[in-house]
């Protein structure tokens, strides 16, 4: 594909890194002349200097791309911008603009100016974050084919029956249930599992399940899931400020921390329920004073992942069952998770997984990225003329870096074996590693779809 990404910032960045690498044909559109050079210099796209709303820098844009283009991704930190650049793009032709939009007054009629798309990283974080509360102890929580299929993943503990066997034996023993382990990351390599793996203590397990098996799932992995009721969250960010908003939805107790005197006063204007303590929040005197229990919480939400990455630690050390940090750098998450820290979010990777299945072909309702992970969890529709349709998975060639984890078939969720058979319809969940991603688009949809 041909793509424009306007605004180079952490969104914007990694979205380039992450096109570039697939093979797409990226250019991206950034007004800060040094960050342009930046770019140029360290990712292998072209980065153009200028003001991306404007039609003259869009034109030179396309003429570097090449027209047509297919896709312009607006995501500066500046609503206005985002948005004109989409209504610029569409004038040019472009049918497919997403836009980064933070305020959400301003959503309405943006398309009439040109934005078919609208993403907001913060909002959807937000989302997994209550999620995750709600799962107390599991690292991922991913819903698909409308929650009919989860993709749930977290640190194998020391008391998990997975260990020590092959999965096959795991299979065996638990006929019943509904669950599938698709992959294993340990030491920042990422594993698709087969019936012989075996999970050792502290690999970082992901698994497909049926809704009614996933607390069966945690069990399995030596998870303890409890429902926390009182969230502390942390940071001084915009993301900080929606978490708070969707947890007090949640009806969960809502406890912030920040230093900053004035940024606390506005989060206790917002929600006079939400107690707001102007204080560090990585001083154990005040975590410890909050006397945290198995029922509690810790979120730590700032832009800044040293600061999220202490806030954790701490909260670990005085006994908080579970801590979520907000991180940019992936080498963070492979270290600290399962040890300082449970589980790790990102806006970027969020918006990553949005706008991934405007790219991918075929029919792709979703598509999941992880954060110690470079492999895509694609969700997507079987078409009556597939070259996979009305075989077994047994004789279906995957690539090796590959699986099917799950499937929905007239609203029914099915978890695969080898002599599942896939029909026209389904709608499939693959996992895959970022190598065999053109491989998947052929398999599923062939060569020319």
């Amino acid at each position: 594909m041909k793509i424009i990404i306007v605004g180079a910032g952490a969104v914007g960045s990694y979205l380039a890194e992450r096109f570039s690498s697939d093979g797409q044909n990226v250019v991206i559109v950034e007004k800060d002349p040094r960050l342009s050079d930046t770019l140029n210099s360290q990712l292998d796209v072209l980065s153009i200097a200028g003001n991306g709303a404007s039609r003259g820098v869009l034109k030179k844009a396309i003429s570097a791309v090449g027209d047509p283009v297919d896709l312009l991704i607006a995501v500066t930190d500046q609503d206005g911008v985002n948005a004109l650049a989409c209504h610029s793009a569409t004038d040019l032709g472009i049918k497919q603009t997403v836009a980064r939009i933070s305020d959400s007054s301003l959503r309405s009629g943006l398309h009439n100016m040109g934005v078919k798309v609208v993403i907001d990283p913060d909002e959807a974080t937000a989302d997994e974050l209550v999620r995750l509360v709600r799962l107390s102890g599991m690292s991922e929580h991913w819903e698909f084919a409308g929650g009919r299929l989860l993709l749930v993943g977290a640190i194998a503990q020391p008391n998990s029956p997975l260990l020590g066997r092959p999965l096959t034996q795991v299979a065996a023993a638990y006929k019943r249930r509904d669950f599938l382990v698709v992959a294993i990351i340990r030491d920042g390599d990422t594993m698709v599992a087969k019936g012989a793996t075996e999970v050792e203590e502290g690999d970082h397990v992901l698994m497909m399940v049926a809704p009614r098996d996933v607390r069966f799932a945690a069990k399995l992995l030596g998870i303890r899931t409890r429902l926390a009721n009182r969230v502390v969250v942390t940071g001084d960010s915009r993301l900080a400020r929606v978490a708070i908003r969707k947890m007090r939805e949640a009806w969960l107790s809502v406890v912030f921390i920040s230093n900053d005197h004035m940024f606390c006063r506005s989060v206790a204007d917002a929600d006079p329920k939400v107690l707001a303590i102007c204080d560090d929040p990585a001083d154990p005197d005040t975590l410890g004073g909050l006397d945290l229990g198995e029922r509690d919480a810790l979120l730590a939400l700032s832009e800044d992942d040293g600061a999220n990455t202490l806030v954790c630690l701490v909260g670990k050390a005085l006994g908080v069952p579970m801590s979520v940090a907000n991180l940019t750098n992936p080498h963070y998450v492979g270290l600290l998770e399962g040890r300082g820290i449970d589980g790790a979010v990102s806006p970027r990777l969020l918006a990553a997984s949005s706008i991934l299945r405007y790219v991918r072909r075929g029919v792709v309702h979703s598509v999941v990225t992880f954060s110690d992970s470079d492999a895509e969890a694609i969700e997507l529709d079987i078409a009556a003329d597939s070259p996979v349709a009305g075989r077994q998975l047994m004789g279906i060639n995957l690539p090796k870096g590959s699986i099917v984890g799950g499937i929905v078939r007239r609203m029914t969720p099915i978890l695969p074996r080898g002599d599942t058979v896939i029909r026209p319809k389904d709608r499939i969940v693959v996992f895959t590693l970022p190598d065999h991603i053109t491989e998947i688009e052929n398999l599923f949809h062939g060569e020319d779809t």
